[in-house]
This record gives C-alpha cells, sequence and structure tokens, in this order.
C-alpha cells in the first residue's frame, strides 16, 4: 500500500482556491440563500459544494463546468472556469469585477475592490 503524506490544511487550501462567493456576490439571485441556490442550479449537492468553497475539496471537471455554466447564466456573461477555480490562487484577471465588467455598484457591499 502506498502512504501519501498528509497535508495540513493551509497546504491542502493553497493547492486549489476559488473566487464563487465572489462571483455569487456579482448576482441578485445569489444574496439569498446562496449556496443552496447555487449548488441547485448546478445540479451538485450542497455539501459538496460546500467544501469546494471552503477549499477543502478538489472539485472534479463535471462539478466546476456546471457551477461556471449555473454562474454564467445567473450573470448573463461567458466566464473563462480558470477565473473561477485556480491552483495556487492564480488566476488570469486580477479581480471578479475585472472579469465582469463591473459598473461599481458593489462597492462598500463586502464585494472586492475595483
Amino acid at each position: 500500500m502506498i502512504r501519501l503524506p498528509k497535508c495540513s490544511d493551509h497546504v491542502r487550501r493553497a493547492l486549489v482556491e476559488n473566487r464563487i462567493d465572489l462571483f455569487c456576490e456579482h448576482s441578485n439571485r445569489y444574496t439569498f440563500d446562496g449556496l443552496s441556490r447555487l449548488a441547485r442550479d448546478a445540479g451538485v449537492s450542497i455539501p459538496a459544494l460546500s467544501r469546494v468553497m471552503a477549499g477543502t475539496h478538489r472539485p472534479s471537471y463535471v462539478m466546476v463546468t456546471r457551477v461556471v455554466g449555473a454562474l454564467e447564466e445567473a450573470l448573463g456573461v461567458k466566464i473563462d472556469p480558470r477565473e473561477v477555480i485556480a491552483e495556487n490562487g492564480e488566476y488570469p484577471t486580477e479581480s471578479v469585477c475585472a472579469v465582469l465588467s463591473c459598473t461599481g455598484q458593489c462597492k462598500g457591499m463586502g464585494r472586492e475592490p475595483h
């Protein structure tokens, strides 16, 4: 039997990061009950999505495409999956606001700066 070295939570989180919550904050659809509603829209389980969003679970390709598809539908824009889920926090675009061409309505609402 092969034994893999144990990773601390810090190392595990560094492997796969996501900005799902930041994309959700840009949609009125996910303002209330966002996790449950996104899981339902994407056709994934709430616990699985919760683990991905917490950074404790590496998402499958199917989960990523379903979540990104649900976000695209809610936001009305095409989103590169690499903007949502990234290894070691390296995203093609610095902020979600830049990805979505945000007009500034999210300032002061706990969302990322422009």
